[in-house]
């Protein structure tokens, strides 16, 4: 009886704890200066409105994205902390794709997962995203500009799984994301589909 005595109010305490901040929900709102801020379920201001862009309305994971006027791109905390860049794609942060996306370090890319862990680091000239658990890198590489859209061209392009291991080898011209298991290549003008460990389809 001792022993139960002692171990009902632990219990009860544990399951009446409050939330901690980390676990609070938040949502975007503008100011009257058009910026965006963050506050809780109560309408009180988490974080002030000095974003000139939000692009996660509910602030339910450990980051949201959003654009700051001097900084560009960037994951904040819910104190507002910076926590990393997200890679910029088509005018906006990168896409979740299977549950990573990309984000920038020192001119390199790597992933993140959605709440800001970064699940491979960042060492690659260019990536892409991740499909059928695949996501096609390159080597030698380099950023062009035609108009107003980046392209990457030359070097070799292989392919990395979801721990950042390079499975098949920097050796094609082009490599196309997998769909169904197989991705379009290029190698010596050769073109042809290889499977996601790199084997010639038949």
């Amino acid at each position: 009886m001792k022993k139960l005595f002692f171990l009902l109010p632990l219990s009860f305490l544990f399951c009446c704890s409050q939330p901690t901040a980390e676990d609070e929900i938040l949502v975007s709102f503008t100011d009257a200066e058009e910026l965006y801020g963050f506050k809780n379920l109560k309408g009180d201001v988490v974080i002030p409105a000095r974003y000139i862009m939000s692009f996660t309305d509910t602030f339910n994971k450990k980051i949201a994205l959003v654009a700051d006027r001097a900084k560009g791109l960037m994951a904040i905390d819910k104190k507002g902390n910076y926590v990393l860049t997200p890679f910029n794609f088509d005018n906006g942060p990168d896409y979740f794709e299977e549950g990573l996306f990309r984000f920038e370090e020192n001119g390199k890319l790597g992933f993140a997962d959605s709440n800001g862990n970064k699940i491979i680091p960042a060492q690659f000239e260019c990536v892409s995203i991740f499909r059928n658990n695949r996501a096609a890198f390159c080597e030698g590489c380099k950023k062009e500009m035609e108009g107003e859209y980046e392209f990457w061209r030359g070097g070799k392009w292989g392919f990395i799984d979801k721990t950042g291991k390079k499975v098949i080898e920097a050796k094609y011209d082009e490599a196309g994301d997998f769909e169904e298991g197989y991705s379009y290549v290029t190698l010596d003008s050769l073109s042809f589909d290889i499977d996601t460990l790199g084997n010639k389809a038949e």
